[in-house]
């Protein structure tokens, strides 16, 4: 079987040579050229150019094949000829490279299950039919998701996901996943619970609490604040008196008290500068700094900035019958004043003036001319007569007429005849 060589590749060849009297006796001291063929061509000289082989010794001699050489996939043969030696050669075959990246990809991406069926290999052992590692069925990933695993017998650091426990039998080194709340957070689920089935309980705090603060049941009546021990107290209707009509802008300062969030300087809900109304009238708004995202109800005063778009329709208030006639429009509504007083002067002079006759015959005209069968202007006619009367040529049957400079071509024509023409057409 020919050696197999990857294509571009330099290669040292070695080989014997005998002498042709008796075809065993090394040929020693011999110029042995040297010629190849790639893939079935012709022989002839290597990359190098006409190349002999070097001798090493005993009738031993050796060349070198260039990545040149060896550049097209197929057959190489080389042959050393000499007068009095047997000739020498040999088949080689040159076959593509491959890099340690293909051979890489080669075995990393075999997905033929008959490569993985050799007991106690490596691919026998790491092949999980296509399973991505860490998935179900797939290899497992130290310190990651092993997916569904259904039972362990060693001990297992830690596990992200939910664990179904039977029998636990040891209690201890264990941490809690979910952080238990704060002192703050239970004091406030204990405050803000207003689940009435968490004050039943006979002779209990919460109980107590519960009948002392809620209606009907509660301690704080009217007629006990005014049976109070100091006598003659405030009543329940007395106390909301004061809450809702202190104006003392001092009660009003403690940061995210809910008095100084509502405090508004005595400005009424849905006036200018008080509380909102949601779904109704929220007052007068002096100006939005801001976007609008959209306005439901009408708009009474005038947009002074851009309105991005309108979505509905925009109702015009109707015109009444007849509401502009000629007896709505006082004599003299529009008078002379009403005009700017060089309005008139300002219109005419705007106007282009007319040429006067004289202007018209002694101003000099633009030489120009109409394009080719085309009409054209008057001065491009007049221009064109003149011309073909005293500026032309005629050579065969081409009629050439000249600008006023007497070499450039203006137009040309063409006869139907070089010596008696009796017709002549435009040409250019």
């Amino acid at each position: 079987m020919a050696e197999r060589i990857p294509q571009s590749v330099s290669y040292l060849v070695v080989f014997r040579a005998f002498l042709t009297s008796d075809g065993k006796t090394p040929a020693t001291g011999k110029t042995i050229a040297i010629t190849i063929s790639k893939n079935g061509g012709a022989f002839g000289n290597p990359n190098v150019g006409a190349l002999n082989a070097t001798e090493i010794s005993s009738g031993f001699y050796k060349f070198q094949l260039d990545t040149t050489d060896c550049n097209t996939i197929g057959p190489l043969a080389w042959r050393g000829a000499e007068a009095t030696i047997n000739d020498a050669g040999d088949v080689l075959t040159i076959i593509a490279a491959q890099t340690l990246s293909q051979f890489a990809a080669a075995v990393w991406q075999d997905a033929v299950a008959g490569d993985f069926t050799v007991a106690g290999s490596i691919g026998k052992s790491l092949f999980t039919s296509g399973n991505a590692p860490g998935a179900a069925s797939g290899l497992a990933l130290v310190g990651s998701n092993m997916g569904t695993v259904s039972s362990v017998t060693g001990s297992v650091g830690s596990v992200v996901g939910g664990v179904t426990v039977t029998t636990n039998n040891d209690k201890t080194g264990y941490t809690l996943t979910v952080t238990p709340p704060t002192a703050a957070q239970v004091a406030t689920a204990v405050w803000q619970d207003a689940t009435a089935g968490d004050f039943t309980v006979a002779n209990s705090v919460g109980k107590s609490l519960y009948n002392a603060f809620t209606a009907n049941t509660s301690v704080y009546t009217a007629a006990a604040l005014a049976n109070a021990p100091t006598g003659g107290g405030a009543t329940a209707a007395q106390i909301a008196t004061a809450v809702w009509q202190d104006a003392t802008a001092g009660d009003f300062t403690v940061a995210n008290s809910i008095g100084k969030a509502l405090y508004i300087n005595n400005v009424a809900p849905g006036g200018a500068g008080g509380h909102a109304i949601v779904g109704s009238n929220m007052g007068t708004c002096t100006s939005v700094t801001g976007a609008v995202g959209s306005v439901t109800g009408n708009v009474g005063g005038n947009v002074v900035g851009s309105v991005g778009s309108v979505v509905a329709a925009v109702v015009l208030p109707a015109i009444p019958a007849n509401w502009i006639t000629p007896a709505g429009i006082a004599t003299n509504a529009i008078d002379a004043d009403a005009l700017a007083a060089d309005a008139i002067a300002e219109i005419v002079a705007a106007m282009p003036t007319a040429p006067t006759v004289a202007q018209m015959w002694t101003t000099v005209l633009t030489e120009s001319y109409r394009g080719t069968n085309a009409p054209g202007s008057a001065a491009q006619l007049l221009h064109e007569i003149l011309q073909n009367i005293t500026e032309f040529g005629i050579v065969g049957t081409t009629k050439t007429v000249r600008k006023f400079d007497g070499t450039t071509t203006a137009k040309t024509y063409t006869l139907n005849n070089a010596t008696k023409p009796t017709d002549i057409t435009e040409a250019a």
